[in-house]
């Protein structure tokens, strides 16, 4: 890991800078910015953790180099999630400018981003699709997949990001000397950024809320999958026919962890490309489309030590 010299919180504010892991600006207790700085890190802070990071986390860096990332994020390719986060921090300014209600007004630069049903139940689903389209634009060049528009999770992560943005340039300003006008321009952001964070964490309580649903609804498929089962196999029907399943499944895992292990022997790819090609193999010999996250949920790269076997 190469070192850098402490940066003061002025230069660190005018270098390069990592919306999920970069050190934040710690100003000085005179400073009359004090306040206003603590409380922007704040929301900083809590936005990170939609993307899986938490103080722990952190690293004395603005821009620390992706291999020495402390990953414990929960998406499956933590680096790659921090590399489109920095992607996607850099358009954020003309992505805002582009989605309407969910960006800035085109005429008088007044922000409108959060309004005041961005974080309501009532979202509408147009200016989801218009935002999630234009970022997906940039998430598909670091992963396969978009991020679904209709899914609360995708929709933390990118209105949790915004939060940050606009925390990060509200402490930029606060490098010069607060007059009237600045200072009123930066009080009224700072609301605007914490909307954004309450859209972020409204997208949470969504998910959670799905969450519940769909487990509720899987208790239900039990139910109705037992009685089905019963009458093919008879009194123990579902035991029966979940072991029959679960022999095909593990069948099927078998087979892709097989065909990991073939691409690894002859190159070290990462697992999600390793996935990627696993799933074009198998739609284009059977015609059979499987997710590529499915894939790569039930592969592993297994470690090998020197002159050993993969075991």
């Amino acid at each position: 890991m190469t070192r850098r010299k402490k940066l003061s919180y002025k230069e660190l504010l005018e270098s390069d800078w990592c919306p999920l892991f970069g050190v934040l600006p710690s100003f000085p207790v005179a400073n009359e910015n004090r306040e206003i700085a603590d409380r922007c890190n704040g929301i900083i802070e809590r936005a990170r953790t939609s993307w899986g990071i938490f103080d722990n986390d952190m690293v004395d860096d603005p821009w620390p180099d992706l291999a020495d990332l402390p990953i414990s994020m929960y998406r499956e390719d933590g680096r790659a999630s921090c590399a489109a986060a920095r992607e996607l921090f850099s358009c954020l300014d003309e992505i805002a400018w582009k989605t309407g209600p969910a960006g800035r007004n085109k005429i008088d630069g007044r922000d409108l981003r959060a309004g005041l049903e961005l974080y309501t139940c009532d979202v509408r689903r147009s200016v989801h699709m218009h935002l999630m389209s234009e970022v997906n634009k940039v998430w598909c060049r670091h992963f396969p997949d978009d991020l679904d528009p209709n899914n609360p999770s995708s929709l933390r992560l990118v209105y949790s990001l915004f939060a940050i943005h606009e925390a990060w340039h509200i402490l930029k300003w606060l490098r010069f000397k607060m007059n009237g006008d600045l200072l009123i321009h930066i009080m009224r952001k700072i609301p605007y950024a914490e909307g954004l964070l309450a859209a972020a964490d409204h997208m949470a309580q969504l998910e959670e809320k799905e969450g519940l649903q769909i487990r509720v609804a899987e208790q239900e498929d039990k139910e109705t999958m037992k009685k089905r089962m019963a009458k093919v196999y008879g009194k123990d029907g579902y035991s029966k026919g979940i072991g029959k399943q679960h022999e095909e499944a593990h069948h099927k895992h078998k087979s892709w962890q097989k065909m990991a292990d073939e691409i690894w022997e002859k190159t070290d790819l990462p697992i999600m490309t390793v996935a990627i090609k696993i799933s074009k193999r198998i739609e284009k010999k059977t015609g059979m489309k499987i997710p590529v996250n499915t894939i790569r949920q039930n592969i592993c790269k297994k470690t090998r030590k020197k002159d050993q076997k993969i075991i």
